[in-house]
């Protein structure tokens, strides 16, 4: 075996040991599982590594936007919404703050503005005032 499979292998003892651990039997200093506790931790197992190589790839590259990307791109599409209606090309703070926090609840309020310094501070969106300000992605 290799050591990278002893290792898997040893993750998948401890979930199986964990998955009914309210309920777990422990009789001279060994755990015991029953079939069911096994069958549930290999199908959370499974899942656990579906999850990964969704998130990974099979190449081991990332498939899903961070945070800041959603933000940019949420900026960017009502960019140029409000370019199509005619009105100024700036989406307010909190109409971001809205869609990031309250309807796709993807960080909470605090880590929002910090996500929003940081790009403000790494130059890839303008923002005018403070909270009631209005944002614009800035193309490089």
């Amino acid at each position: 075996m290799v050591l990278r499979d002893l290792e898997t292998l040893a993750r998948l003892v401890n979930i199986i040991a964990t998955v009914n651990f309210s309920k777990r039997i422990i009789k001279n200093g060994l755990l015991k599982a029953k079939d069911e506790d096994v069958n549930k931790a290999v199908q959370l197992w499974e899942n656990l590594i579906n999850l990964r190589v969704e998130i990974y790839g099979k190449h081991g590259t990332r498939n899903f936007a961070t945070v800041k990307e959603e933000m940019m791109t949420f900026i960017a599409k009502m960019q140029t919404y409000y370019k199509n209606e005619g009105k100024e090309e700036k989406v307010p703070v909190a109409e971001l703050k809205e869609e990031v926090v309250d309807r796709r609840q993807l960080v909470g309020k605090t880590t929002f503005y910090e996500e929003l310094r940081t790009l403000r501070e790494s130059g890839d969106i303008v923002q005018e005032g403070k909270r009631n300000g209005f944002v614009t992605v800035v193309i490089k």
